[in-house]
């Protein structure tokens, strides 16, 4: 959480920024989900949002059975 908001109070350019952003997505279902409980608690709408389209780009397409796994 705190590498997220470091880099964000930098200022980059919005593509830097999605790129960036994108790359820090990248982690397993358990900091995932830990990142989205932090980010809530803590009131980052920015993360949230964006771990919240993480996790629905993962279950995009799947069955049932293929997101209980």
């Amino acid at each position: 959480v705190l590498e997220y908001c470091k880099y964000h109070h930098d200022t980059h350019t919005t593509e830097e920024q999605k790129a960036w952003d994108t790359e820090y997505a990248k982690v397993d279902d358990d900091m995932l989900f830990g990142l989205i409980v932090a980010s809530n608690f803590l009131n980052i709408k920015p993360l949230l949002d964006l771990m919240c389209t993480t996790v629905a780009e993962e279950i995009k397409d799947k069955t049932r059975e293929q997101i209980r796994q």
